[in-house]
């Protein structure tokens, strides 16, 4: 809906200016709200600008009809506003100033693109086994990896002597580091990490526990929109798409939007599972406490840790806490007691 703005009136366009999504303008005596990156393509555009009401309210357009209120789901961090529902794709409300807001799609896959130009070269020595090497671009947390970039090969022998060879690569932007992986019986495993954009592999034994990302897009298309959010160890939570209406999704740990996983799987990987019940129960509600609360159309669950340490893809604990269904109205979590309505009956529990 709409807001009074926080500060003053916005610049006046500038046809030479690259606005991004989210930026005001004015133009003509009208405020327009930037919903397209472009240059040169001036108000009123209804391709890339959305002209702000006349009585001076802030308002950020979206694809949600009035039908659709009543089941979004939402979940805030800090300055973001994460919101889903089942026949939308799911949204980011972002807060970057009084007068800047975005309110865009979540991209799911790295920002990162995958090294390109790799070249594997023997830079000293000859011999006749082939190597194979791949390299992956890191941010400057080291959370957000690429997929890996081509693959190249070279002949060599670097059990002799002083062999070596030397990787290199096109430098990525926004990359802070690059791993370096070694093909070894089929996969590729890490052989070190670099700042800069070649690597030299003296024999360096590759760690096949550690390989490139694998990445997946769960929500790509219709059908297969999540209704439930929420946050949970160091994770971003998915829920109930109606493909998939009992499947909920962790992103990997340390994470917003990485559904990335390895082979073999590694205990940060993203995580997807599927609650099997008795019954159809449509995922609705995702509650952070001590255990994660899970509301469905038919029962309540708790997702927890095998072993009581933190969740990974291979200790996760699924277990019924009552056979009560929940509504699609948003929870309340008051201390450590969630208060919900109910789906039938019109009672609160």
């Amino acid at each position: 809906q709409g807001a009074t703005l926080l500060a003053g009136a916005p610049a006046a366009y500038n046809g030479a200016t690259a606005y991004v999504v989210g930026e005001l303008v004015e133009s003509g005596g009208t405020n327009y709200y930037c919903i397209a990156d472009t240059t040169g393509n001036a108000p009123p555009n209804v391709t890339y600008w959305y002209a702000m009401p006349s009585d001076g309210t802030f308002e950020i357009p979206n694809a949600y009809a009035e039908a659709d209120l009543f089941e979004i789901n939402y979940v805030q961090s800090q300055d973001v506003l994460t919101f889903t529902h089942p026949n939308n794709p799911p949204m980011e409300l972002r807060r970057l100033g009084a007068t800047n807001w975005t309110f865009i799609e979540i991209n799911f896959v790295s920002v990162l693109d995958a090294p390109a130009n790799i070249t594997a070269t023997a830079s000293t020595g000859s011999g006749s086994t082939t190597y194979t090497y791949t390299v992956t671009a890191l941010d400057e947390t080291g959370k957000e990896e690429s997929l890996q970039g081509t693959e190249d090969d070279v002949t060599n022998d670097l059990l002799t002597g002083s062999n070596a060879n030397t990787i290199s690569w096109d430098a990525v932007t926004g990359a802070s580091r690059y791993n370096v992986y070694k093909e070894d019986n089929g996969l590729f495993g890490y052989i070190g990490q670099t700042t800069d954009t070649s690597f030299i592999d003296q024999n360096i034994t590759a760690d096949i526990s550690q390989t490139p990302p694998i990445q997946q897009d769960p929500f790509a298309s219709s059908d297969n929109y999540p209704r439930a959010v929420s946050y949970y160890e160091q994770r971003r939570n998915f829920g109930g798409t109606n493909n998939n209406k009992q499947n909920i999704w962790m992103t990997r740990a340390g994470s917003e939007s990485n559904f990335s996983f390895s082979i073999p799987t590694r205990n940060i990987d993203a995580i997807n599972f599927r609650i099997a019940a008795r019954e159809e129960n449509t995922v609705r509600h995702l509650i952070p406490l001590v255990d994660l609360i899970v509301l469905t159309s038919s029962a309540s669950w708790i997702v927890t840790s095998v072993n009581s340490d933190s969740i990974e893809p291979d200790s996760i604990a699924v277990r019924p806490q009552s056979y009560v269904g929940a509504a699609a109205v948003q929870p309340l979590v008051i201390d450590n007691i969630i208060l919900f309505a109910g789906a039938r009956g019109g009672h609160v529990y």
